[in-house]
């Protein structure tokens, strides 16, 4: 993820969306949620999705990124 990039991405997704903007990203993602967080930049937007998103559409991204927690957590940016 470029670095000017996730400073849209943080700005975007500071702004108030409707439910339907938030679950259509999620579906948009799904199946490189777990690829995004292994970039610095990428794990800061997740990072903000988990905590601010509603738990229905945080839970796709929250799930992926578990189905593939070994991949994740060998990175520097997932390490736990």
């Amino acid at each position: 993820m470029n670095k000017n990039s996730c400073h849209v991405w943080n700005r975007l997704l500071t702004q108030p969306n409707p439910p339907a903007f938030y679950r259509r990203l999620a579906e948009v993602g799904t199946g490189s949620w777990s690829a995004i967080v292994r970039d610095d930049g990428g794990s800061l937007i997740v990072q903000h999705l988990l905590e601010d998103w509603n738990e229905v559409h945080s839970s796709i991204v929250a799930r992926e990124i578990l189905e593939n927690l070994e991949d994740v957590a060998t990175t520097a940016c997932g390490s736990l």
